[in-house]
């Protein structure tokens, strides 16, 4: 089965892709009715599932599937597991579905999965109301896959996360993201956005440990995320509208700081291998 050609389908946007009828196409919580591909299996989170846990379902099409099903879903809870300590946070599960078929499926394509949702906030949300996708650790599931592609590449892999054909920007006037560190402590103690505003104007710089998951590294990712199962959180931004505004920013300023340093360390395995075989 891990010769099959499989096309996995996110929710985020993605632009429209072939789909052969030999394709397993994976999509996720009922985003595409029944008979929209001739082999389709859709996951469910936990929360949709109703079991307590991320759920594959076989539409009738793909009873065929019943035994890859019933593998990928044991290998989809072992991943589970032993992702969350390197997160520090629940796996999304489109992450989690990515990384169960990593090194075990030899054919995959990969749309609509780049793990950065919006942070904006609607003005119409009540103000305890959090925004559902605020519970998973989205910077962090960008660093574990850019580190874990750095380590171990999916050749046979098209993922345009992974795509380095855009031209890199220059860091400019860059700043140390450990900098934004210590503003975002300051204004959980002061309430203040100002700092963090001007952070939000300027890019930060590609620094390698951005893509390790180094206490510095997972402390900022906190900040943009809320801990599952705790009423009350520092990071007061993420239930503001006005401040969530600046928080998307510098989440997209982080986004592009992780994938320019994961460019630049591909770049450098690329250089070593040809020096290695010159």
């Amino acid at each position: 089965m891990s010769e099959i050609p499989l096309l996995i389908l996110g929710n985020g946007e993605h632009q429209s892709v072939a789909v052969g009828p030999k394709h397993i196409v994976l999509t996720f919580n009922g985003v595409y009715r029944d008979g929209s591909f001739d082999r389709h299996v859709e996951v469910l989170n936990a929360a949709r599932s109703g079991s307590g846990e991320d759920h594959l379902t076989l539409h009738p099409n793909a009873e065929d599937l019943d035994s890859w099903v019933s593998e990928l879903e044991a290998f989809l809870g072992s991943t589970c597991r032993a992702i969350q300590d390197e997160l520090g946070a629940v796996p999304s599960t489109g992450f989690s579905v990515v990384h169960a078929l990593w090194s075990r499926h030899t054919s995959v394509r990969i749309s609509g999965m780049s793990f950065d949702p919006s942070l904006l906030r609607p003005r119409s949300l009540g103000n305890r109301t959090p925004l559902p996708q605020m519970f998973h650790n989205w910077l962090g599931e960008r660093r574990a896959s850019f580190g874990r592609w750095i380590r171990s590449p999916n050749r046979g892999w098209s993922w345009p996360l992974m795509d380095l054909s855009g031209t890199l920007a220059s860091p400019g006037e860059a700043y140390d993201h450990r900098e934004l560190l210590d503003a975002l402590d300051i204004a959980k103690t002061t309430g203040c956005i100002a700092s963090l505003s001007e952070r939000s104007r300027s890019p930060i710089y590609p620094d390698e440990a951005l893509l390790r998951g180094t206490s510095g590294t997972m402390a900022l990712e906190r900040c943009f995320y809320l801990e599952r199962g705790k009423r009350e959180t520092t990071n007061w931004w993420l239930y503001d509208a006005d401040a969530s505004m600046i928080i998307d920013r510098l989440a997209a300023h982080l986004r592009e700081a992780q994938r320019q340093a994961f460019a630049k360390a591909m770049s450098q395995l690329t250089a070593i291998a040809r020096t290695a075989s010159a």
